[in-house]
């Protein structure tokens, strides 16, 4: 299996940040969360990416409100037919504000920015179906491949259902334009 670039650089990146992170000298302990992330995104002008939304995110604190991280998100969406097919691999670098820190419930602002690669299947030809009575495409395929950079931004909740373990539903918008919505199972450690 081949690594994209795009996911080992946002590997790579929040591995720096957990090494190189601000640790507080009081002792206050402060830790680092992972995440997996399932939800929808909806391209505003009808446009890829919207579809079925996946992904991970790591993020570590640097003061009492502010964490840093980074996420890598695919998204998948299939056309009338099966047509075309389009996937979006997205990288983020990550921060987030959070406006009660330490509570069992904690609201967060959100930003990110990272580039996004966005591959589409389209078909060579069609054609008629008698059965159908309508154009079917033909088993022929090309991809059209693009690369762009996005921002993001949004609100979050972390609800810990226990002291480490916590649900994380995330409202996003995007200047591509995008609204996303996902949920996510995370983890503190």
């Amino acid at each position: 299996m081949r690594s994209s670039p795009i996911a080992l650089s946002a590997v790579a990146a929040t591995l720096a940040l957990a090494v190189l992170a601000p640790w507080p000298a009081n002792g206050q302990a402060r830790t680092a969360d992972v995440r997996v992330a399932w939800g929808y995104n909806y391209g505003l002008d009808d446009t890829p990416p919207h579809g079925l939304v996946g992904g991970l995110s790591a993020t570590v604190p640097v003061t009492d409100h502010l964490r840093v991280g980074g996420e890598v998100q695919k998204v998948n969406q299939f056309g009338p037919y099966n047509d075309y097919q389009s996937r979006a691999l997205l990288a983020r670098a990550l921060v987030e504000y959070e406006l009660l820190p330490g509570r069992r419930f904690n609201p967060y602002w959100m930003v990110g920015a990272g580039p996004t690669q966005y591959r589409t299947r389209y078909p060579v030809g069609y054609v008629y179906d008698e059965a159908l009575g309508d154009y079917i495409p033909t088993d022929a395929f090309e991809w059209d491949v693009q690369h762009r950079f996005h921002f993001t931004g949004g609100i979050g909740l972390r609800a810990y259902v226990s002291d480490h373990v916590f649900v994380n539903p995330e409202l996003r918008f995007g200047v591509l334009p995008l609204v996303q919505g996902t949920v996510a199972l995370g983890v503190s450690f």
